[in-house]
């Protein structure tokens, strides 16, 4: 999974990058739409200039948490949501609270 959001870093256009590189645990919370997925793993935090994509900064070794919500439409613009939340050392390290998508469509299977 691949978390991209755009915002300044040090006065510098740039574009924040969560990778996740490991799922570790993965659950569901619902029978019928809206149904969510949480998702949990380990993670690496990159900043790029938005200019050229030259990194900025990164950090790894991250335990992320990645909640996401299907609405149930084709389209999940302004529908579905997503939500995810990095650890280091067990603390709080970023947050990009729950918000609704603004491009895309998450997708959770019903059995």
């Amino acid at each position: 999974m691949v978390c991209v959001y755009r915002g300044t870093y040090m006065g510098v256009a740039a574009d924040f990058v969560i990778k996740t590189n490991a799922i570790t645990a993965l659950s569901f919370s619902g029978s019928s739409y809206p149904i969510s997925a949480t998702l949990e793993g380990k993670a690496t935090y990159q900043i790029n200039r938005a200019s050229d994509g030259y990194q900025l900064f990164s950090e790894g070794g991250l335990k992320f948490t990645a909640k996401v919500t299907d609405s149930g439409k084709s389209s999940g613009i302004r529908l579905d949501k997503f939500a995810l939340t990095l650890y280091k050392n067990g603390g709080l390290y970023k947050s990009v609270p729950d918000s609704l998508l603004q491009g895309g469509n998450v997708v959770v299977h019903i059995k």
